[in-house]
């Protein structure tokens, strides 16, 4: 039951994948020793048939009848078989979880890829932009690197300007003045 109700909530816990495997693990293992006892029964029941032979007798045969030896040997020969049955069940139940665990563990895998291929788009997508914002950048100090400069020779050289040249003065100051 467990298992089950772990398995059904299994988005809850991100550990019960292992938690899941451990416990049924642990059914395995109870299953295999309660099959090994109901070996030991029905080799009892089946080794010996003197021991539940009717005694020849009277009062052997009347305390046969009291302690209803054969009743009881067809009891347990029946309850042998239904725990058979019922083992064999929790054999199928078993293989069920873990097919069921299986499937879960996929369907975690497969949520944890596409979680990491959205995380590697994004990051793609955050790296193309900080390339576009490097050569914005770069762009920028070229820009005020030239006005630096420009700056600089002015404050050197007192007025220097384009237009104080005479091709400046003939092409673009007297034409637009």
């Amino acid at each position: 039951k467990d298992a089950r109700r772990m398995i059904g909530e299994y988005e809850k816990d991100p550990n019960s994948i292992s938690t899941i495997r451990s416990t049924l693990s642990e059914t395995s293992k109870d299953i295999i020793l309660l099959g090994e006892i109901l070996l030991y029964l029905n080799e009892s029941l089946t080794q010996d048939a003197s021991i539940y032979a009717q005694p020849g007798d009277v009062q052997g045969m009347a305390l046969y009848k009291v302690l209803k030896i054969q009743q009881m040997r067809d009891d347990l020969e029946i309850r042998v078989e239904d725990m058979q049955k019922i083992l064999q069940a929790a054999r199928n139940e078993v293989e069920g979880l873990r097919s069921m665990t299986d499937t879960v563990s996929e369907t975690q895998m497969f949520r944890l890829q596409e979680e990491i291929r959205g995380n590697t788009q994004d990051m793609l997508q955050q790296l193309k932009a900080n390339e576009r914002q490097s050569t914005s950048l770069d762009i920028m100090q070229v820009i005020f690197a030239g006005s630096l400069a420009f700056e600089i020779l002015d404050r050197l050289t007192g007025e220097w300007s384009v237009v104080h040249t005479t091709w400046a003065r003939a092409y673009i100051v007297q034409p637009f003045m």
